[in-house]
C-alpha cells in the first residue's frame, strides 16, 4: 500500500493516470483540439473483478492486480468520454502490444513466471515497436475522430466486453474520485 492507502499496482497504472488525468482536463479543454491516450494491455482480460476488493491486498496475487489496473483504463476512457462530450476532448484506451517488460516477475510460484516470461519472449515487441499504437492514436487524424474506442496494433478494435457496461464505469469513476480524495464537486470543476 502507499501512503495514502492506495494499493501500489493500482495507484500506479490506474488511480494516479485517473487524478492526473482529471487535473488536466480544464487546460485540455481549453487547448482543444485534445486528445487523451490511456495504456491498458491484452490483460485487461486476465481474471475476475470484483470492484469491492479494487484496492485491497492479500486478495489477488500482483500479477492478477496489474490485469485488474489494465482493465480499469477501460471503462474510465468510456465515462470520460461521455463527460467529455462536446468539448474537443477525444479520450481513447489502446494495448501496445506484449512489449519485454518484467511484468512476469510477479507470478507466483516463480518457475510459471519464467517459463511464461521465456514464451513470450518470442513475441515481445521492443520499446519502439510497442510505442506506435500510442503514437498513432496521439496523432492520426482519423484517431482524433473517435472517442471511448479501444486501439491495437494501430486500429480500432474492442477491448473485452465487460470493460463497456455503464453502470460499472460509473461505479468505478465514483470509487476512483473517492480514493484519490476528490469530492463529487472537485470532479465537477473539473469539466466545467
Amino acid at each position: 500500500m502507499t501512503e495514502d492507502g492506495i494499493n501500489f499496482i493500482m495507484q500506479v497504472n490506474y488511480f494516479g493516470h485517473f487524478l492526473l488525468t482529471l487535473l488536466l482536463v480544464p487546460l485540455l479543454k481549453k487547448s482543444a483540439p485534445s486528445r487523451i491516450v490511456n495504456t491498458s494491455s491484452i490483460l485487461h482480460r486476465g481474471g475476475i473483478f470484483r470492484l469491492d476488493k479494487i484496492n485491497t491486498t492479500g486478495f489477488y496475487y500482483p500479477s492478477h492486480v496489474y490485469c485488474i489496473s489494465k482493465f480499469c483504463v477501460v471503462p474510465f476512457s468510456t465515462e470520460l468520454t461521455k463527460r467529455l462530450v462536446g468539448t474537443g476532448v477525444v479520450a481513447n484506451s489502446i494495448d501496445p502490444g506484449a512489449v519485454g517488460t518484467h511484468i512476469f516477475d510477479t507470478v507466483k510460484p516463480k518457475f510459471v513466471g519464467d517459463i511464461i516470461r521465456v514464451f513470450f519472449s518470442y513475441f515481445y515487441k521492443t520499446a519502439k515497436e510497442g510505442a506506435q499504437t500510442a503514437i498513432h492514436v496521439a496523432v492520426d487524424e482519423d484517431a482524433g475522430k473517435v472517442s471511448g474506442a479501444f486501439f491495437k496494433n494501430c486500429k480500432q478494435t474492442y477491448a473485452m466486453t465487460s470493460a463497456y457496461d455503464d453502470k460499472l464505469a460509473k461505479e468505478l469513476w465514483d470509487l476512483s474520485a473517492t480514493l484519490v480524495g476528490l469530492s463529487p464537486e472537485d470532479v465537477d470543476k473539473c469539466f466545467v
